[in-house]
């Protein structure tokens, strides 16, 4: 509805994307503007990504450029979707796809809206939203995803899968020889077993101040769900000399609402692909 005396009454909270001066952090640290109205009753959050809005970029520069990651992009949908449908909570982001990606090919950054809309096919207690990232003045996405929103969030995970037999790593080595990431993207401490089925690993979880220097909490974690498509980067160039950049998220599921411990581990398994040139897995945190 919009401000109004209405707001002043007891009982009743102020608009969601209003909080008053001398509140807490925002819920959605990266959610730093309201969200506004945009056609077809899409709900729009304009950001310009830069070095310096979002210095964690720093540390995932690929041939030469600063590029978004996929788990960072699916952060940014599952914020912009939890601060447009308050009351909600997050379950699940299904099928994000790498479409063409935010690439910043100078210091002037990347103008993009992220979009979301309410999907008719939502069943009883959830709420699914479709999100869009999308370049300022264009229509084709960049990334896309869909966003499952419920009354009450699932707290009983699946079964985690038993140890693998294999080969220790060592994961500074690993950073430094395989992978391009660097800094804030540095999450795992200890690759327990290498093995033809998958990996064990202990991982950090990473915070929304140590990548963009503003107070709160993750909804998914972004560094531990790039540790995942580190962890497939690192088996496909040990295992075929070749490497692998994540282009879809079948399914990212979370499962309770606490902040994740300081160390976890991580049990990365493979399952059959869809064609040879694909690398397809399942990653326990």
């Amino acid at each position: 509805i919009g401000q109004g005396p209405w707001q002043q009454i007891d009982g009743i909270a102020p608009h969601p994307n209003e909080p008053a001066a001398g509140t807490p952090p925002r819920a959605m640290p990266l959610v730093r503007q309201s969200l506004r109205m945009g056609g077809g009753g899409a709900l729009v959050l304009p950001h310009h990504f830069t070095a310096e809005s979002d210095p964690y970029l720093d540390d995932h520069i690929i041939n030469g450029k600063r590029v978004l990651p996929a788990a960072g992009a699916a952060e940014w949908m599952a914020q912009v979707a939890v601060e447009g449908w308050p009351g909600w909570q997050l379950a699940e982001v299904r099928d994000l796809r790498v479409l063409a990606g935010v690439v910043l090919e100078n210091d002037k950054g990347r103008e993009v809206s992220i979009r979301a809309r309410a999907s008719t096919h939502s069943g009883s207690g959830e709420q699914m939203i479709s999100v869009d990232i999308v370049e300022a003045g264009r229509k084709a996405p960049l990334y896309r995803a869909s966003v499952r929103l419920v009354e009450r969030l699932d707290e009983t995970p699946p079964p985690v899968p038993e140890a693998i037999q294999g080969e220790p790593l060592d994961a500074a080595a690993v950073y430094r020889d395989v992978l391009f990431h660097t800094g804030r993207f540095r999450l795992m401490t200890t690759i327990d077993a290498f093995g033809e089925t998958g990996v064990d690993a202990v991982v950090r979880s990473s915070t929304p101040q140590d990548w963009t220097g503003v107070e709160g909490q993750w909804l998914l974690d972004p560094g531990l769900i790039d540790v995942a498509a580190q962890l497939a980067f690192t088996w496909v160039r040990k295992a075929r000399a070749t490497s692998a950049l994540p282009a879809r998220f079948g399914r990212l599921v979370r499962y309770g609402k606490a902040p994740l411990p300081a160390t976890l581990k991580v049990r990365f398994r493979l399952r059959p692909p869809s064609h040879e040139l694909a690398v397809a897995f399942d990653a326990y945190f």
